[in-house]
């Protein structure tokens, strides 16, 4: 009966410490900068909660993203020692965008300075853009994107995407969502299911359920291209684990960014403490069970589109 005490009052206590938190309010910041040869634009959706120790995380958090867009510049790190809000945040990325925007510019202008005065790649421009995403706002945690666009020439751009879930009590940014001893028994669930022409019963989230050709056709590209390579950023929401795969990891370039989303019932073995604790705690502090799906699926990245009278391809 004491045990049972000590182990009511340890999770008791741990759920305290991982109270829920109010939603988050959003302050969209953005700056861009353009020179002949080369520009770079950063949106940044601030976060701002009712804990002051969530805050000054996060915001140290963002700060690192950009000095590192920045390439750590001795400028920028004296600059971003008086970032402290959302106000000093805006004039912070104005600074950094006119840095990248000039360095990216340089660095093209000298690559095609050989070139003749009538070849295609002088009307291009070199780009470098930064763009920080709210994804899902739970009470006991928050989900961003950071979505890294860089375009030097060539026939396409390239995107990189990183995940991050942070927990709302303390801003602590979780990056290991999957057990290191786990993660190629999951890799290899992933792979078996999504190599089969119907994804063996898993659910393609942009295709519709009785779409089998559409799922035929993306499994033959995965065994074809055959390099399915361990989940490494994932990020959660509800009932769902979102992993993410970078362009030309598992899938050829034209098939974008892949998602997969597996649901919580089936990553749960695989998921970090850390992760387990927090998906834990959202239920029993929630009063509105979310389930969305019922089987794993894997989604196709964001859509490429180019924006008009540019060379640059943007992620919707």
């Amino acid at each position: 009966m004491k045990k049972l005490i000590c182990i009511l009052f340890a999770f008791i206590s741990g759920v305290a410490a991982l109270s829920a938190q109010g939603k988050l309010k959003i302050q969209n910041l953005s700056s861009s900068y353009e020179t002949t040869y080369g520009s770079c634009s950063i949106s940044i959706a601030y976060p701002i909660s009712e804990n002051p120790v969530f805050n000054k995380a996060i915001n140290n958090q963002i700060l690192e993203f950009l000095r590192d867009l920045g390439d750590k510049s001795e400028e920028l790190d004296r600059k971003a020692e008086k970032v402290k809000d959302a106000s000093s945040m805006n004039m912070f990325i104005k600074d950094v965008a006119k840095i990248v925007g000039t360095r990216v510019s340089d660095e093209w202008e000298e690559t095609v300075k050989d070139l003749e005065e009538d070849d295609y790649l002088r009307t291009v421009k070199c780009e470098h853009d930064l763009d920080f995403r709210l994804i899902t706002d739970k009470p006991h945690y928050a989900c961003f994107n950071v979505v890294d666009f860089y375009y030097g020439g060539g026939a396409h751009g390239f995107t990189n995407f990183l995940p991050i879930i942070v927990r709302k009590s303390d801003g602590k940014a979780i990056r290991e969502v999957f057990r290191k001893d786990k993660v190629g028994q999951f890799r290899d669930y992933l792979k078996t299911n999504m190599y089969k022409d119907d994804f063996g019963g898993l659910q393609l989230t942009d295709i519709e359920k009785d779409d089998l050709k559409g799922k035929a056709e993306i499994a033959s590209a995965l065994r074809a291209y055959d390099s399915f390579s361990e989940p490494d950023l994932a990020w959660i929401d509800g009932d769902d684990v979102y992993i993410q795969y970078q362009q030309y990891e598992i899938l050829p370039y034209a098939y974008g960014a892949p998602e997969i989303v597996v649901p919580v019932r089936i990553a749960m073995p695989y998921l970090t403490d850390e992760v387990k604790n927090l998906l834990n705690v959202s239920k029993i502090g929630s009063k509105n069970k979310i389930s969305r799906r019922g089987k794993a699926g894997i989604r196709r990245g964001s859509k490429v589109v180019r924006k008009k009278g540019t060379n640059r391809r943007m992620h919707k």
